[in-house]
């Protein structure tokens, strides 16, 4: 109860207790969390990071949720959302753009100016954060083709800006490594093209056709190997449908794997270690896991 004093007690922000994950997550799998809390602004998170770090409490900041599995297990941890990372401002091509957005959202409202290199925002479901932590990508534009800056915070409570070069590669950060947790981001746009939203609306119905959008998913599971893609590999394993309980390699696309109704974390673990033994037997190639998987040991 001390945590929730020196929450309350410094009007830091809101906290929950006994937090349902499962309800948060796009898995819709997940325990509870003893602490999650909202913070009222950048100052704010500081301050409980810190109390954090000096008081040996384990914590874990979340974004839109979509690239996680959870353990369903009790998290005597906590949990800070950055939903109130929303900033929006800009100066020509130029966007500082808050932490906590989604990035659908605004990559949306980028393409309708004809920002053509938006096209990434606009289609990987997460926030602005996370597709920098992760350095997402899709139908081959990368987020660091447009990133200029970051502004970050670091497990101690320090805020701190990175400029170029980023230490970007496929599907991994620096700020992975440091256990950075990501504010802001600055954007430079050079590339207007009138036909922006013509291309978006292109590649969304490529996804539409070849992608199981309207399930309980974490989107890609598996890094493309070297000279591979990880979809073909686990289909030519004889995997496509393959299921454990209610987990489900996607019909649709095999590197999706699937909540049909009620998956358990166990059974979406026990088919992502079985998907990555068969491609390993089958063809001497090990899948790496893009998600991250979260348990109260790995935090």
């Amino acid at each position: 109860m001390k945590f929730i004093k020196f929450i309350n007690d410094n009007n830091l922000g809101i906290v929950e207790q006994n937090k349902s994950l499962k309800e948060l997550t796009t898995f819709k799998i997940g325990g509870h969390s003893k602490y999650f809390v909202y913070p009222k602004g950048i100052f704010e998170l500081s301050k409980i990071i810190k109390y954090c770090y000096q008081n040996n409490m384990k914590y874990y900041v979340l974004g839109n949720c979509s690239n996680v599995l959870i353990s369903d297990d009790y998290f005597e941890v906590v949990f800070i959302s950055l939903k109130f990372l929303n900033t929006i401002k800009s100066k020509e091509n130029i966007y500082m753009l808050g932490g906590g957005l989604k990035a659908p959202f605004i990559g949306y409202h980028l393409l309708k100016k004809g920002f053509e290199e938006a096209i990434p925002l606009a289609l990987i479901p997460g926030t602005i954060g996370g597709v920098i932590y992760m350095n997402a990508s899709c139908f081959k534009r990368n987020i660091d083709d447009i990133l200029e800056k970051v502004v970050f915070l670091t497990k101690t409570g320090q805020i701190k800006i990175r400029k170029k070069p980023l230490g970007l590669e496929y599907r991994n950060s620096c700020f992975q490594n440091n256990e950075c947790i990501i504010l802001m981001g600055i954007f430079k746009f050079n590339k207007l093209n009138i036909n922006s939203m013509n291309l978006f609306k292109k590649y969304l119905n490529i996804k539409k056709t070849t992608q199981p959008l309207n399930t309980f998913n974490a989107g890609s599971i598996f890094k493309n190997p070297k000279d591979f893609l990880a979809w073909e590999l686990i289909e030519k394993a004889g995997l496509r449908g393959y299921s454990i309980g209610d987990a489900e390699v996607s019909k649709k696309h095999c590197n999706f794997l699937i909540n049909k109704n009620n998956s358990t974390f166990n059974e979406m673990l026990a088919l992502i270690y079985f998907v990555k033994y068969k491609v390993l037997s089958e063809f001497y190639i090990e899948l790496e896991t893009e998600i991250k998987i979260i348990t109260p040991q790995s935090i």
